[in-house]
């Protein structure tokens, strides 16, 4: 992925649109090893990444940018004040850009590893986990874990919430609680992250449900022991 999108960004020259393309830095500003990294990744820093590395950048200083939501501009800059002043040759904004590519090739192949062990723990299956984990990461929609867009760390946190509730079902109150802060930090990540509390409650809906018609088939037992013994 990094090297097809190296070579079309290299050989194709961008097609001009009214897209947001943030604040522009002057290239007096950018070092040669600026401008090689921005060769090397510009392909996965388009579109939306670009509000993501402009919020990381200078926060929501546009009303465009309220669409995109905090937590992966957060994380992308807290990170990136960690290592950046080590190293002063880089910009702080190709810094950012090289956080935002490691978070997201770190996150996807964590959500490669979430998703094995919850198929594996669901089906039984190592093949159909091992198969499901294969068409995740070679789907054509696969570019989107790789470019500075929102969707590694959300799968990431969604992930983690749902193995968090397969995890151990003896911990019942513990394990919706864990999930729903996964799910929490995941709503933080992108707008459609609220409908991951439906895995909660539909959770809820099953065990008060089993829970009910095991409690029925107790009473019913017991009520028959006792007329067998009358």
């Amino acid at each position: 992925m990094f090297i097809i999108q190296f070579a079309v960004n290299v050989a194709v020259t961008d097609y001009p649109t009214d897209a947001f393309q943030g604040v522009p830095i002057p290239q007096a500003e950018l070092s040669q090893v600026d401008r090689w990294i921005r060769t090397v990744f510009g392909g996965l820093t388009r579109w939306d990444a670009v509000h993501f590395l402009h919020i990381a950048q200078y926060g929501y200083t546009y009303e465009n940018n309220l669409a995109f939501f905090p937590l992966f501009p957060t994380l992308i800059y807290s990170l990136t004040l960690i290592w950046s002043w080590a190293v002063p040759l880089i910009h702080f904004s190709t810094a950012l850009i090289l956080t935002a590519v490691t978070i997201n090739f770190i996150a996807f192949v964590l959500c490669g590893q979430l998703l094995y062990a919850l198929l594996l723990m669901l089906t039984k299956s190592t093949k159909l986990a091992l198969l499901a984990c294969v068409v995740f990461t070679l789907n054509p929609a696969s570019v989107f874990f790789s470019a500075v867009y929102s969707e590694s760390v959300y799968m990431l946190l969604t992930f983690c919430g749902m193995l968090a509730l397969y995890a151990d079902l003896s911990l019942s109150f513990i394990r919706y609680i864990i999930a729903a802060l996964f799910f929490s930090f995941a709503f933080a990540t992108r707008s459609n992250g609220v409908f991951n509390f439906g895995y909660i409650i539909f959770h809820l809906m099953v065990e008060t449900l089993y829970s009910t018609t095991l409690h029925k088939f107790i009473g019913e037992r017991d009520c028959g022991t006792v007329l067998l013994k009358v």
